[in-house]
């Protein structure tokens, strides 16, 4: 079994609920299999910050599939690809090496995008 992959994230970027988003594509090699979809998203967010780019904002509180605060759309499912299990507790070894991974917030009028995949809830 691999321990590592490599992913293409395309997430939605909105500055704020004013402005129109849109979809932004990003690579991340060696991304580990035993990390969340969270976690990786915190790596991608260190690499943008080295690069001087604006990080990704997302949800999230506990990390330990609770209170739901994470929640978003994984490859046009709520939370993912797996029934039960809350975003945070999505680990990269549900994906293949060189999947894309396409995230987008809860679009719904009852929940205004707050930035890219934050909304306020």
């Amino acid at each position: 079994m691999k321990k590592f992959i490599a992913v293409k994230f395309k997430v939605w970027r909105q500055i704020c609920n004013k402005a129109e988003g849109t979809f932004e594509e990003f690579n991340l090699e060696k991304v580990s299999v035993n990390i969340s979809i969270l976690e990786a998203l915190d790596q991608l967010n260190e690499k943008l910050i080295i690069e001087g780019s604006r990080p990704i904002t997302f949800d999230h509180d506990c990390r330990e599939g609770i209170c739901g605060s994470c929640g978003f759309i994984v490859n046009g499912q709520p939370h993912g690809p797996r029934n039960g299990t809350t975003t945070c507790q999505l680990y990269m070894r549900n994906f293949n090496d060189n999947d894309e991974i396409v995230i987008e917030p809860w679009q719904a009028k009852s929940f205004p995008i707050v930035q890219d995949l934050s909304v306020n809830r």
